[in-house]
């Protein structure tokens, strides 16, 4: 079984808000549960969590880059769904209502990641939502798209639950390139008190990519780091 973890980034006073997914494939998941023991050990962070907010620090900056290798040297797959704030209509698309449409977005990106032939495990970021069965509604919608896509009965998605951040590396990992990501839509990284640490965490992934920036779209087949930027029809 697949396992796919689930971040957002930048909902509030952003330009632009984020919705990330690690995909690890059944094949990959002893592999990288191995390294993730060894990361944890080699950097004296067994409880420590790792934050896009807290990345600022000199101190921790080599820490932060060993996590950006964990990802990048490991079988798991990273998806970044961008979308424009300004651009969501939600009197029209979401009836005047912020969650819903922020769970539309979400199921906008697992329906693109799930294969018909697959099962996955889902685990999100536990959020305090209004309404508490909005990860129910999740997994019923993102298997009913895929039924109807399919045209027959399966259930792509056995399992959807929220998670809590600190437990799972994962979660972390989603967090931390879904932060450098929207560091550079943001053009924050231009700014005059730029964060040298994050500048250099987003160098990092950029130099793995043999990209000048992480502001760019990829291309579908583009699998291991790709970024999709949302337009309304």
């Amino acid at each position: 079984m697949w396992q796919i973890s689930c971040d957002e980034s930048r909902v509030d006073g952003c330009k632009f808000m984020l919705f990330g997914a690690l995909s690890i494939p059944a094949y990959a998941q002893a592999s990288f549960d191995q390294a993730d023991r060894n990361f944890r050990h080699a950097t004296n962070n067994d409880l420590a969590h790792f934050k896009w907010v807290k990345a600022a620090s000199n101190k921790k900056l080599p820490d932060y880059l060993a996590l950006v290798d964990l990802f990048f040297n490991q079988g798991a797959f990273f998806k970044c769904l961008i979308v424009e704030k300004s651009k969501v209509d939600y009197a029209r698309y979401h009836k005047r209502d912020h969650e819903l449409g922020f769970y539309k977005f979400y199921f906008l990106l697992l329906s693109r990641l799930v294969k018909f032939n697959l099962e996955y495990f889902v685990r999100v970021h536990r959020r305090s939502d209004k309404n508490r069965a909005r990860l129910i509604d999740l997994q019923a919608a993102t298997n009913n798209w895929c039924r109807k896509t399919a045209g027959k009965h399966i259930t792509p998605v056995r399992s959807l639950e929220g998670a809590e951040f600190t437990k799972h590396t994962e979660l972390q990992i989603v967090d931390v390139l879904l932060g450098a990501v929207g560091y550079h839509w943001e053009r924050m990284h231009l700014k005059q008190d730029a964060s040298k640490p994050k500048i250099a965490i987003c160098k990092s992934i950029c130099t793995r990519l043999n990209k000048a920036s992480l502001e760019f779209q990829s291309e579908w087949q583009q699998t291991k780091f790709n970024i999709w930027k949302w337009e309304p029809r």
